[in-house]
């Protein structure tokens, strides 16, 4: 037998161990958790590295500013001893939304170490119309072209990257002057997408930073930065759709996650940008997965003028088999409804599903494109009221 058909051989007798070790020896998510509010909350305030010297999360919470430091290096073999398959399971994303005259442009990129894919998406709320392009790159067929997100994006640090593939040309450079944090994006995508975004991350404002344990030993986990209601502007040209976006009216956003994941994973995200009737920024931040064990944060929550306020649990209310129906969140019955608290309904406009299904892999992701209205009850008992804030449900499933 050749030496490359023992190699192989090798190769596919540990993905198989693998498949089997996750198919039948690891969890799968927990529903949401709706009987602990914000007073089970854990705020973390010291500095230090999220994983300790045996590969755990050193603690378990959220926190409004960056304290916690990452290094893949740090991450503990948790399939098989074997660090190199370990690699398997991490995951990557990067995140970037821009709300402006009643349109929704965002950009995704993704890495799961054996795929990387990048999207952008374009709605108009006023005319309903809906523009996408999206591209996959495979590491080993596409090495030049594979994005290099680098572990730690969650401090503002000098980096860049990246991704040309098909048609498609993508930088993404950030750096830090003073206290804004600076991300410029240039596209050219063929000749149907060309854009040059400016997002501006005032580092003074509050985050949502989320440390989510997966695993009981806390070897698996989820760490997240979400920063909304962001100064932003620049130009685009999207399938001969020309816009502008203006700092007075344009609101960015940037999530970014890093991980080390289950086979099976999924989730509900919620979020939408806009102003309260009052004419504050308002952001929510809503859902439920990706998993609940040893949770020590409440994950829903909204920035409103630079704050983060948390929620107690809201219950999503929908039908799974009618999307286009929208969506319901209320506080769960086991709070009142005072302090911490919402009611809001979330209209679909449109429905997006794109899905894969490669027998042991798959991923099914349906988007719902609406906007959101009601109230919500912040920690000092102020009542914001809001109508039509343009937003996104997604509904997301791996096996992964």
């Amino acid at each position: 037998m050749a030496l490359s058909d023992k190699f192989s051989n090798l190769i596919n007798g540990l993905l198989i161990a693998l498949i089997i070790y996750n198919l039948f020896f690891k969890a799968t998510d927990r529903p949401k958790l709706l009987d602990r509010g914000v007073e089970h909350d854990v705020e973390l305030t010291t500095p230090g590295r999220l994983l300790n010297s045996t590969g755990q999360l050193s603690e378990v919470g959220w926190s409004r500013k960056y304290i916690k430091a990452f290094d893949f290096a740090d991450v503990h073999p948790v399939v098989l001893g074997m660090k190199s398959l370990t690699a398997l399971k991490y995951k990557r994303f990067n995140f970037y939304s821009f709300t402006f005259d009643n349109k929704l442009l965002q950009l995704a990129i993704g890495d799961v170490n054996y795929l990387a894919s990048v999207f952008l998406n374009l709605y108009d709320y006023d005319t309903r119309e809906y523009r996408s392009e999206s591209v996959k790159m495979f590491p080993v067929a596409h090495s030049a072209s594979f994005p290099k997100l680098i572990d730690d994006p969650f401090n503002c640090t000098t980096n860049s990257f990246s991704v040309k593939k098909n048609g498609l040309d993508l930088h993404i450079s950030t750096e830090l002057t003073q206290d804004i944090c600076t991300t410029k994006i240039d596209i050219k995508w063929n000749e149907d997408i060309k854009a040059n975004l400016f997002l501006y991350r005032d580092m003074t404002e509050d985050d949502i930073y989320d440390i989510t344990p997966i695993s009981e030993d806390n070897r698996y986990f989820f760490y997240a930065l979400k920063t909304y209601n962001n100064g932003c502007e620049g130009t685009a040209s999207i399938k001969g759709f020309d816009l502008k976006m203006s700092k007075d009216t344009c609101l960015g956003m940037a999530d970014y996650g890093r991980g080390i994941m289950r086979y099976h994973t999924s989730w509900i995200w919620a979020s939408g940008s806009g102003f309260t009737t009052e004419g504050h920024k308002l952001s929510l931040n809503l859902g439920q997965g990706i998993s609940n064990i040893n949770l020590a944060i409440a994950e829903d929550g909204i920035k409103i003028d630079g704050k983060i306020v948390k929620l107690n649990p809201l219950e999503i209310i929908y039908d799974p088999s009618n999307l286009s129906a929208g969506f319901k969140f209320e506080t769960s019955k086991h709070f009142p409804e005072d302090n911490h608290s919402a009611s809001l309904t979330f209209k679909t406009y449109e429905s997006h599903r794109n899905s894969e299904n490669f027998i042991l892999l798959s991923s099914k992701l349906d988007y719902q494109y609406g906007t959101y209205s009601g109230r919500i009850t912040d920690d000092t008992g102020k009542v914001h009221e809001f109508i039509d804030i343009p937003g996104i449900v997604e509904i997301a499933a791996f096996r992964w």
